[in-house]
C-alpha cells in the first residue's frame, strides 16, 4: 500500500487574541507584523515545496471579522494550489457558552453547517465536500448534519480525545461513520509519564495514550519517525497543524515558534525524500465514490 499524506490546517483565530479587532489579519493572515508565521506564509511555503494544503476554514468568525479578509484569504489559498473546506467553531457565531458541535442539537448543527456551506461557496465558488469539527467536538448528530447538507467526508474522529464524541474504536484507516467516511486524524501511542518521568519513546506501543501527528506535539524526529511507521500501513496519513502554530505573541511582538518550523521542515525534507504523496480530499473523493452521494450544491 502506498500511503497519502493529507496536510491539513486548521484555520481560525486563536482564542487569546479573538476580541482584538485586527485579529483575523494578526492571528490568520498573519500579514501585519514581523516574524508572524501564519496562514500566508504556511500557503507560500507549502507551494514552495510542491505540496498543497487542506485549509480547514473556521467561517464563524465572520460574525466578528470582515467577511472581505475570509474571501481574500480564500482567493488567494486556492490561487496557490490549496485546499479550503469547512472547519466548525459554532460558538463564534452561534452561542460562546457553547464551544463544541456536541452541545448543539441535530436542527441547531444543521443549520450550522448550511450556513458554513453558504459562506464558503460564496467566496470560493465551490461546495466544500469535506469537514473537521473544532476541538475535534463531533458527535453523532454532528455526522447527520453533514449528510443532510451534502458532505460525506469527515476528519473529526481522534481517538481517545476526551472532547470527541464519536464513539468508534481506535482506528487510523477510513471507515464508515454513520454514512459519513471518516478520514480519522492519524494517532501514535505514546508513552504515559509516571512520578514525573517519562517512560522511554520505544516503549510507546505498550500505552494506550495517542497523540495526534501535529508539529506543535510532537518534536521533529518523532514526528518524522511516526509518519514513517504509519508509511504503507494506511491509506491516508493527516498531518496536524494550526494556522498559528509558527509564531508565538510576546510582550516585544511576534517570535518564531521554533520548534513548530522545524518540525514542519523536516516532515517536508521526509516526504521529498521518500517521495510521498501529498494529496487533498479530492483523492479520497475518488477512492471512496460511494460516500458522494448527494452533492452539496443542491442544498444551498
Amino acid at each position: 500500500m502506498q500511503s497519502k499524506v493529507i496536510i491539513t490546517i486548521d484555520t481560525e483565530v486563536r482564542n487569546e487574541g479573538r476580541h482584538i479587532p485586527e485579529a483575523f489579519e494578526r492571528y490568520v493572515l498573519g500579514s501585519d507584523q514581523p516574524n508572524n508565521y501564519a496562514t500566508l506564509w504556511l500557503a507560500d511555503t507549502l507551494k514552495r515545496h510542491g505540496v498543497p494544503g487542506v485549509f480547514f476554514l473556521d467561517v464563524y468568525g465572520t460574525a466578528e471579522f470582515p467577511k472581505a479578509s475570509y474571501e481574500k484569504l480564500c482567493e488567494g489559498l486556492l490561487n496557490q494550489g490549496h485546499s479550503v473546506q469547512l472547519h466548525t467553531h459554532p460558538d463564534r457565531m452561534y452561542d460562546r457558552a457553547r464551544l463544541n458541535m456536541h452541545e448543539y442539537s441535530l436542527a441547531e448543527q444543521i443549520d450550522i453547517v448550511r450556513e458554513g456551506i453558504s459562506l464558503l461557496k460564496r467566496w470560493t465558488g465551490q461546495v466544500p465536500h469535506a469537514h473537521r469539527a473544532g476541538r475535534y467536538g463531533a458527535n453523532r448528530d454532528t455526522l447527520t448534519a453533514l449528510k443532510r447538507n451534502g458532505i460525506f467526508y469527515d476528519s473529526s474522529f481522534f481517538f481517545g480525545r476526551e472532547n470527541c464524541h464519536l464513539p468508534f474504536p481506535m482506528s487510523n484507516d477510513p471507515f464508515d461513520g454513520d454514512g459519513v467516511l471518516q478520514i480519522p486524524v492519524t494517532v501514535a501511542p505514546i508513552p504515559i509519564a509516571k512520578l514525573g518521568k517519562e517512560f522511554p519513546w520505544w516503549t510507546r506501543r505498550l500505552w494506550k495514550r495517542y497523540q495526534k501527528l501535529d508539529v506543535n506535539s510532537m518534536v521533529a524526529p518523532r514526528l518524522c519517525e511516526c509518519v514513517l511507521d504509519a508509511y504503507g500501513k494506511v491509506p491516508y496519513i493527516i498531518l496536524f497543524m494550526h494556522s498559528f502554530s509558527f509564531s508565538k505573541r510576546t510582550a516585544a511582538g511576534f517570535v518564531a515558534d521554533q520548534p513548530g518550523i522545524d518540525s514542519l521542515k523536516a516532515v517536508l525534507q521526509l516526504i521529498k525524500e521518500k517521495s510521498m504523496p501529498v494529496v487533498t480530499f479530492d483523492p479520497v473523493l475518488a477512492d471512496f465514490p460511494d460516500y458522494d452521494k448527494a452533492p452539496a450544491a443542491a442544498l444551498c
